[in-house]
Parts: structure tokens; sequence; C-alpha cells
């Protein structure tokens, strides 16, 4: 009864704001990445006793997409804007027990589509966007007193992103991140 308690009490919870530098693949002839932002809340919990490795669930409302140039089109830029709410589902190892330490991560992200701008064109000319992405990410960052943290990801998409777009192969989305999170004690 007394283990459940304290592995409960071991878990700790955060949040993160981060830089999104985001695209998708051979979709848009004149594709322009979109420099963002996304935020969120995550949970770390422990996998081990030595307080080195943590399986780190987070739910981040991100701002991805793309802008196309239109120079093939003559139709100047039109931007291709999906905000999704990401679930990373991130497995982090700190590279010793040490306070201020250096990590790397590695795990999927699911991800949920809750808005786009530019709908109705979009879909006239590159088919409907998916409502949901499946992507892997690696990352490598910093902690400074396991408090703050200092991290850059990259997550590449599994499935396509416009379903039955097969103009150019696989669509994929594209999301590097740098990113600055608080961890609450």
């Amino acid at each position: 009864m007394l283990l459940p308690i304290i592995a409960f009490s071991q878990i700790r919870y955060g949040v993160k704001a981060s830089f999104n530098y985001t695209n998708v693949t051979k979709v848009h002839w004149d594709s322009e990445e979109r420099k963002a932002f996304g935020v969120g809340v995550f949970a770390q919990i422990p996998l081990n006793s030595n307080n080195q490795f943590f399986f780190q669930p987070e739910l981040v409302y991100s701002l991805q997409g793309e802008t196309d140039g239109g120079e093939r089109e003559g139709t100047g830029k039109v931007d291709y804007f999906q905000n999704y709410l990401n679930i990373p589902l991130m497995v982090r190892a700190y590279f010793s027990e040490e306070e201020n330490e250096f990590f790397a991560e590695l795990g999927p992200q699911l991800g949920f589509l809750v808005h786009q701008k530019n709908k109705e064109l979009d879909e006239t000319h590159y088919g409907k966007p998916a409502t949901f992405d499946l992507s892997a990410g690696v990352g490598v960052g910093f902690s400074y007193q396991r408090k703050y943290e200092f991290f850059a990801r990259y997550n590449y998409g599994l499935v396509d992103s416009y379903k039955g777009y097969n103009a150019t192969g696989a669509n994929r989305t594209s999301l590097a991140t740098l990113t600055l999170a608080y961890v609450f004690n």
C-alpha cells in the first residue's frame, strides 16, 4: 500500500514553451517553413530508483504547417497552417544522477489536427489533410538543477499528411523545436 504513494510522490510535473520550425514534405510546390510556437504541460515518471530514466508524457498545443511561395502558379504566398494537439510519449535518459546534466530522449508523438488556415483552398488543390498524425521524435538537452531545462527535439511524420495526394510520393510532417521547460518539485 505504501509503494504506490511513494511512486506517485516522485512524479514531477512541468510546463514548457517551444519555438517551432515546421513544414510538410512534398506537397506545396514552393514550400517555405512555418516559424511558430508551442506550449504544453508534461509529467516525468521515474522508471528506476536512481533518478536517471523517466517516461515523459506531454500535452502540447503546437502551431505547424507551411507557406506555399506561389511562384509556380503565380498566386503569391499562401499560408497552409495547421494547429495540432500533440501527445509526445518520450523516454528520457539523463547521462548521470547529477543535478546539472545532459539528457537524450526518444519516442512517438500522436497529433490531432484542431485548426487549419485556408482549409478550402488546401483541400481543392491537395486533398483533405489527415486529422491524425503519428511521428517519431528524438531530442537532446540540458537540465539545470533538474528544474530548468533547455532542449532541441526533431519529429518526423510516419503517416501522410494529405490523404489521397500521391503526386509526389510520401508527404510527411517535419517539426523541429527549441524548448524551455520548468519542472515543479
